[in-house]
């Protein structure tokens, strides 16, 4: 079984751009973490946001180069199998 893990050690947290209606809360590994991230959906969700600054979890981070699609098919492509395993 895999684990969730970010370059920048972060998860992502908040509503996905593009998606409407869609969140995550993908790799938040520590039980702590968890309960706040838990809290700071529940806000964003209900009030329009959290009440504290998660931008260093926020989906959002990435901007537009995670968006793009065909980027992500050329990352995967040039694996040494086409797969995304680091073994």
């Amino acid at each position: 079984m895999g684990l969730s893990r970010l370059a920048d050690g972060n998860p992502l947290v908040g509503p996905v751009p593009g998606l409407r209606n869609y969140w995550a809360a993908c790799g938040v590994m520590q039980a702590l973490r968890r309960r706040r991230v838990g809290l700071a959906l529940a806000q964003w969700m209900i009030d329009g946001e959290p009440d504290s600054d998660i931008f260093a979890m926020d989906v959002a981070r990435f901007g537009a180069y995670a968006l793009d699609r065909t980027r992500s098919f050329e990352r995967k492509s040039s694996t040494p199998n086409g797969s995304d395993s680091l073994s």
